[in-house]
């Protein structure tokens, strides 16, 4: 009998969590699975799709639903997430390589976060949901990108946004930048508008992030 992979919110791309890190106050992912998987209430998921929790959410947003993407093929691919400022609901887009794939909505607790993890979950258990593959290039804004940021970002891998001419994004938009190029060593440089330094936990950039 055939052993499938961990249901779809076990393959961490961002997560983070409150003080005592046993809740998620939202989490992204690849949906892990090489076959279909069906949620609690009879959805059935898209494999190879990008998931979504927060605060409020059951693990059963994966965008798109349904349609045929697998991101789980071993090529490299570019995610944005973009969330309009405020509090209460507001939907996220998803974009891959350059084009939207879907919305869904996102209502975290911002007040409890304390903590953000890449290429794993962090919670009571310890460290855990590992992402299995390789990632690079990780920007985060407190601001929300727009379609035409995001065609430009991907049209120009060498740059940023913040350079594209008709954007609103700022310098000081961007909080934290990890091009993960360091290629070894025990820290990943943010080159962001904080320039501080995150420690890896093996420090050979091949399994961690």
């Amino acid at each position: 009998e055939k052993t499938l992979p961990a249901r779809f919110f076990n393959n961490t791309l961002i997560s983070s969590g409150g003080p005592q890190q046993f809740t998620n106050i939202f989490k992204i992912g690849v949906n892990p699975r090489d076959s279909v998987d069906t949620t609690s209430d009879g959805t059935v998921v898209n494999i190879g799709g990008i998931f979504f929790a927060d605060s409020a959410a059951a693990y059963n947003n994966v965008v798109p639903l349904s349609g045929g993407v697998n991101y789980n093929d071993g090529e490299w691919h570019r995610l944005v997430v973009s969330r309009p400022s405020g509090s209460g609901n507001q939907d996220l887009t998803f974009y891959v390589d350059g084009s939207s794939i879907g919305t869904a909505p996102c209502n975290p607790l911002w007040d409890n976060m304390s903590v953000f993890d890449f290429g794993q979950e962090w919670d009571g258990s310890g460290e855990s949901d590992f992402f299995q593959g390789k990632m690079s290039n990780i920007q985060v804004y407190d601001y929300a990108w727009t379609s035409d940021d995001v065609t430009y970002d991907y049209a120009n891998p060498n740059k940023l946004a913040i350079d594209n001419p008709s954007t609103s994004l700022v310098v000081t938009n961007l909080k934290a930048y990890w091009a993960l190029s360091e290629g070894d060593g025990l820290v990943a440089y943010d080159s962001g508008t904080n320039l501080e330094e995150e420690e890896v936990v093996n420090g050979d950039f091949a399994t961690d992030s």
